[in-house]
């Protein structure tokens, strides 16, 4: 989205974008043509936005494996990466639980595909919990499920 908004007000004040890499060298953008090109797209810039509060998370395993542990792992480190979550080893009001139960697998040729199940909950074993997210991917992905899940989880935090 940002990426779109920047092209979007490259174009409004003339620079120009090639691929991924964004250029307006030579293309006589001044702040103040910024600055117009951002009230035309009727948006704050990031540094207005108001800040999010941010979440205490924990991150609970329902089984020792270690198709499961590597799953935790990647979304504690996404947890590490997010704005609006945090990790936390208390029960402090407010905190979200992720429960992740027993990875599911199927080996293929050299790699594993693993079937993930977590509950989002107020409690480590809510009975009715926020959400429920599930999914698949490779063993040597499990950072994208667990982007997945954080992001997940973020709209939960910001949902309560």
């Amino acid at each position: 989205m940002m990426i779109a908004r920047t092209l979007l007000v490259l174009t409004l004040i003339g620079g120009t974008a090639h691929g991924e890499t964004l250029s307006y060298t030579g293309s006589g953008i001044t702040r103040a043509k910024m600055i117009e090109a951002w009230r035309k797209l009727k948006v704050k810039p990031l540094s207005c936005h108001e800040s999010k509060p941010i979440h205490p998370v924990q991150v609970w395993t329902q089984s020792d494996d270690g198709l499961t542990n590597k799953l935790a792992d990647a979304i504690k480190v996404g947890i590490k990466h997010s704005t609006h979550l945090t990790l936390s080893n208390t029960k402090a009001p407010g905190t979200l639980y992720l429960n992740v139960s027993p990875a599911l697998w199927r080996e293929s040729g050299d790699h594993t595909r693993v079937t993930y199940f977590v509950k989002l909950g107020h409690s480590p074993n809510d009975p009715t919990p926020i959400t429920t997210a599930q999914g698949t991917c490779w063993d040597y992905q499990m950072d994208r499920c667990a982007a997945e899940l954080v992001a997940t989880a973020e709209a939960a935090s910001l949902g309560n």
